[in-house]
């Protein structure tokens, strides 16, 4: 899977957020977006890279912020697929209503995500800080709508709650919710991925991380490439300056896998810290 960078404009100021907590202030740029020159830079070296390994081609034009906000939106997925890209989307469903949700499930082929993150309205309010929670609601279920009828729909359409102290509450209320659609929609319970141990950090060697697959790669705006989506502090090299073959075959790249393979990827300082020290 590899994910591209496009917007970090937000319609939403969901407290669980990476942009809501401090640590990433100053590495996270808010209200900007890839421009179209660079997505073809972009675009183009990944496809490279994985048509000369054989590799699979899925790609999420997905960054910091809202992805159906970025005005490329629609002319960037249609170039993906036009690539031969099978595509992904992750959203929160404020704008996937009407034609643009008609456009999404005739698009979208690998995975459709909307990350709702909660039941009822006053929760949604207190967890995602969105006035008008009916209409999320209200567009879900008019897309799901929309897939009964039509003949093409994403493989896997997933509706998802990020759970924490907020909306823990409402797990059981969110799975019923979607229960007359299980024919369609999967619903999944996220942890908190931003939630840490409590008291002082220790550092522990040990530990394996999903996120770091083999060939799967996070490119930032700044043509930045991470190993992980989790990793803006351990970028491996630039797309606008190097290969992805280069880049792909780094030591760095290759000790990071070999470590997570061994099971110490808690040997890496910023994945023992950030993805590994998680709440038992």
């Amino acid at each position: 899977m590899i994910q591209i960078d496009t917007t970090s404009h937000c319609n939403l100021k969901c407290h669980f957020c990476a942009r809501s907590k401090p640590e990433y202030e100053d590495v996270i740029p808010i209200n900007t977006e890839l421009g179209w020159d660079d997505f073809l830079t972009t675009i183009h070296s990944v496809n490279e890279y994985l048509e000369k390994n054989g590799l699979e081609k899925t790609c999420i034009l997905h960054g910091a912020g809202e992805p159906l906000l970025w005005k490329h939106y629609r002319e960037g997925l249609l170039y993906a697929r036009k690539l031969g890209f099978d595509t992904k989307l992750i959203t929160n469903g404020i704008l996937l209503k009407d034609e643009l949700a008609d456009f999404v499930i005739e698009n979208i082929t690998f995975g459709l995500n909307v990350s709702i993150n909660a039941a009822t309205p006053e929760t949604y309010r207190e967890v995602c800080g969105f006035s008008d929670p009916e209409r999320i609601f209200s567009n879900c279920r008019s897309l799901l709508e929309k897939m009964r009828k039509s003949e093409k729909r994403p493989r896997r359409v997933t509706f998802s709650l990020v759970e924490t102290d907020k909306n823990r509450h409402e797990v059981q209320r969110f799975r019923g919710m979607w229960a007359e659609y299980r024919d369609i929609v999967k619903v999944a319970i996220i942890p908190d991925i931003f939630r840490q141990k409590e008291g002082a950090f220790t550092p522990d060697i040990n530990g394996t991380c999903v996120r770091l697959k083999p060939h799967s790669f996070k490119i930032l705006q700044n043509g930045d490439v991470l190993p992980c989506c989790m990793s803006r502090f351990l970028p491996l090299g630039n797309i606008r300056k190097q290969s992805m073959e280069e880049i792909a075959g780094s030591v760095v790249y290759q000790s990071m896998q070999a470590l997570n393979e061994a099971g110490k990827l808690g040997a890496i300082y910023e994945c023992s810290k950030l993805c590994l020290n998680k709440p038992a």
